[in-house]
């Protein structure tokens, strides 16, 4: 082991008491003289991750609240070629806990397996199967607390939304209980500035589009985007629901219309793909609405079923009509090249 690390002397040009940083990836970790933590705990977790990167055994000679010494454990096997042991002793159930914090932000489903190749992968340790299961079961703890700590802090967000952000919407949608404070249910955000430069300056074509939410509690993002004259979007509005349907995209709808004006009025148009319940829930909301869809999204169920070069490059053909007579002249093309396509596209609204 190179124990530069620990007695390299102290630069003229340096501080002479550095700072830890604690922003050094595992791997990266370095030690100098005189160099501070802020806490205890965090020279430990750095000690650690040192130790287990470099495969080396510590021993600790003083552990007290205030005071830590600790030593690298030799022993000189003269030359040899062994290879890297990846089991260190030092790897405990907390260390590898710590480590699957970040991953189980993004990957709540991960499973043991999984996890255990993710310490071989990422830091290069065995750990045994009980430990990887204990780890999971506390990371969960973790995450699924602080995830439901976020939503008691959510009207304190939304009254910041309202204070620093002038003309911005926001509200919450809960679930009443008979005992107990009530459950979220939906949440809506449209932003001040944002809504405001989409009146003012930019065309009044507005894109619905919807995602899953990674997070433990899963659920549905929504959201109503725009364009400028340079291809900058602006998300107009967006909401947070339990699953993507008819009701939740008609609640979205209803308060857009009532955040952005009548549509009537403004002339709004719409675009989306195929989404679950969208198309039902604008013409519930906005009976005279213009709504049309991705041609790539009907594109891209087309050819799952008709997959001849030739009829899918018709679908462009048919898109791009300006006209009533341009759109008959390519539907009848479609159905003497194929007449299962010409049924295929024949369901879709014109207009559409």
């Amino acid at each position: 082991m190179n124990l530069e690390a620990f007695n390299s002397p102290i630069s003229s040009e340096e501080d002479e008491n550095p700072d830890f940083n604690e922003k050094a990836e595992y791997g990266e970790v370095e030690f100098q003289i005189g160099q501070q933590f802020t806490t205890l705990e965090q020279f430990k977790q750095a000690l650690k991750d040192y130790f287990v990167f470099e495969d080396k055994e510590l021993q600790y000679l003083k552990n007290e609240p205030k005071r830590l010494r600790a030593k690298c454990i030799k022993t000189l096997y003269g030359e040899h070629n062994c290879g890297r042991n990846p089991s260190s002793s030092m790897v405990t159930r907390a260390w590898v806990t710590s480590k699957l914090v970040k991953r189980m932000l993004t990957q709540q489903l991960m499973t043991p397996k999984e996890a255990l190749e993710h310490m071989k992968h990422d830091y290069n340790v065995h750990v045994n199967y009980k430990m990887i299961t204990r780890a999971l079961k506390a990371v969960r703890e973790q995450t699924v607390g602080k995830e439901r700590e976020q939503y008691g802090k959510l009207h304190d967000y939304m009254n910041e939304i309202h204070r620093s952000n002038l003309g911005s919407i926001g509200m919450i949608d809960v679930i009443p209980q008979p005992e107990g404070r009530p459950l979220f249910n939906r949440l809506y955000i449209s932003l001040g500035a944002c809504k405001k430069e989409f009146k003012v300056g930019l065309q009044p074509l507005i894109g619905l589009d919807g995602c899953f939410l990674k997070g433990y509690f899963g659920g549905h993002l929504l959201s109503a985007s725009a364009q400028d004259a340079k291809n900058h979007f602006f998300v107009i509005a967006f909401v947070v629901i339990e699953s993507e349907n008819t009701d939740s995209w008609r609640w979205f709808v209803n308060i857009l219309q009532d955040d952005l004006g009548q549509v009537i009025k403004h002339g709004w148009n719409f675009m989306s793909d195929q989404q679950n319940g969208l198309a039902n829930a604008l013409y519930e909301v906005m009976s005279q609405v213009h709504h049309r869809n991705y041609v790539l999204h009907i594109r891209k169920n087309f050819i799952k079923n008709f997959k001849d070069k030739h009829t899918k490059g018709l679908v462009w053909k048919f898109a791009k009509s300006t006209t009533m007579k341009d759109f008959r002249n390519s539907m009848e093309l479609f159905k003497k090249v194929n007449k299962e396509a010409y049924e295929y596209l024949n369901k879709f609204d014109p207009a559409a």
